[in-house]
């Protein structure tokens, strides 16, 4: 080798690598460079580095899922008690569940059974509100329905020359008022009575249904229908009942 080729390929310990590698002035590019060369190898290597967690699990998962070798001390004994693979063969391996928080042993049990509890009054709690709004409507329906039930009493009594209500809430209470003077003069053998005793000791819904009967037997006329028949008989055929729930 001349003296050119040995110009052109200087010795790596050379003065002019280790010239090169003392000089450390900021201002060199390569130097820069290579340093941040450096530190994106880092980066990508601690980007792509797994957690230790991770890499635990793996290796158990491994361990776990991989059949006893036939070199496996605890294999060989199983040998001898008489365990032979092709008759005690397992197609999937047993799972095992390995706890990573710390809650103790049966914690998980108790948790769910107090969330199942909860849910389950939680659950209650929404029924029984459901039911009392059922029944606060219903109620409020049937003292609509008794509402219109006498006024309609009243017009048809009126319309019939009738001075004087069957039963003193059949009417509304201003009707009534208004016919003070003439409720004095009904005898008290007709078997109207005027006090609140009896309508005191009826439900809203029983007052309903006494005044239904009333009106459909005497004047043959549905409220829910809000139609007064010719006869009994178009009445039965035409009108669906004698309850709300009936025209539903």
């Amino acid at each position: 080798m001349d003296s050119n080729e040995r110009g052109d390929c200087d010795d790596f310990m050379s003065d002019v690598f280790v010239d090169q590698s003392r000089d450390v002035r900021p201002g060199i590019g390569t130097n820069r460079a290579a340093k941040r060369q450096l530190q994106i190898e880092k980066k990508r290597c601690a980007s792509n580095a797994k957690p230790v967690k991770v890499l635990e699990k793996e290796r158990r998962e491994e361990g776990l899922n991989s059949p006893l070798n036939a070199s496996n001390k605890g294999f060989q004994l199983l040998q001898k008690m008489g365990f032979k693979p092709e008759k005690h063969k397992v197609v999937e391996p047993i799972k095992l569940v390995i706890k990573e928080d710390r809650s103790c042993l049966g914690n998980d049990s108790l948790l769910d059974a107090q969330i199942n509890a909860k849910r389950q009054k939680v659950k209650q709690i929404e029924v029984d509100f459901e039911q009392r709004m059922k029944s606060k409507y219903a109620e409020k329906m049937i003292e609509k329905d008794l509402r219109d039930s006498q006024k309609i009493c009243h017009h048809l009594d009126i319309e019939n020359n009738i001075s004087a209500p069957e039963e003193s809430w059949f009417w509304p209470l201003n009707a009534n008022m208004t016919n003070t003077e003439v409720k004095d003069e009904v005898p008290d053998e007709i078997g109207k009575d005027l006090s609140d005793d009896e309508s005191n000791s009826l439900t809203t819904k029983e007052k309903l249904t006494l005044i239904t009967l009333y009106l459909r037997n005497k004047y043959f006329y549905c409220i829910w229908c809000a139609v007064k028949y010719e006869s009994v008989v178009q009445m039965e055929s035409e009108c669906p009942g004698d309850t709300r729930d009936a025209h539903s």
